[in-house]
């Protein structure tokens, strides 16, 4: 394996993107092997695709493509700004999987495509930008995204979840507080 993800395969749970964005090209070819939905709404739903195409360009964009961001601040640049995308795996393959419509989600949509990256895909990696703060929290015991993490590692898949940083004390969300999983923060918004 590659120190640039070549020979990994990692998917991410999110809403959908337009996998034929030329940052997901290598080789004449698309990084994605599969994209799949889990909401009922298809592959080619519009979508805000905001969450995906964060998760998707940081793990695997090829940062061959320009993109003006002066206009993306509340305090909009005079001038055009241009940055690349690349991701820290570019070498790797992803596994889109559409759980989520809009800014929701549903347990149901979520185990699915759990289940799918590790008993259809076989993916090394599963990323998940999602969680909760339940209040007060249960520990696990009725969590069924966590049950799913926890078969998803038993099975050999490194799960990583954002931690959230937001509950009712400021503290790590589920399921980013199991210890099976990576749980990974950000140090600012």
């Amino acid at each position: 394996l590659g120190i640039d993800g070549s020979g990994v395969s990692v998917a991410y749970i999110a809403d959908g993107v337009d996998i034929n964005n030329p940052d997901f090209q290598r080789d004449g070819h698309s990084v994605f092997t599969d994209y799949e939905d889990f909401t009922g709404a298809g592959t080619n739903a519009p979508t805000g695709g905001g969450e995906a195409f964060i998760d998707s360009s940081s793990i695997g964009a090829q940062g061959t493509q320009s993109y003006d961001v002066s206009q993306y601040s509340a305090l909009p640049l005079s001038q055009p700004c241009y940055v690349k995308v690349e991701g820290v795996a570019p070498g790797a393959n992803l596994i889109g999987l559409i759980a989520f419509g809009g800014d929701s989600g549903f347990n149901s949509t979520i185990l699915q495509a759990i289940d799918y990256a590790v008993s259809v895909d076989h993916v090394n990696v599963l990323n998940e930008s999602f969680g909760s703060n339940p209040f007060p929290e249960d520990a696990g015991s009725f969590d069924l995204i966590r049950q799913a993490d926890d078969a998803a590692t038993a099975a050999g898949t490194t799960v990583t979840v954002s931690t959230g940083d937001a509950g009712v004390t400021n503290t790590t969300g589920t399921p980013a507080d199991d210890p099976n999983v990576i749980g990974v923060g950000a140090s600012t918004t």
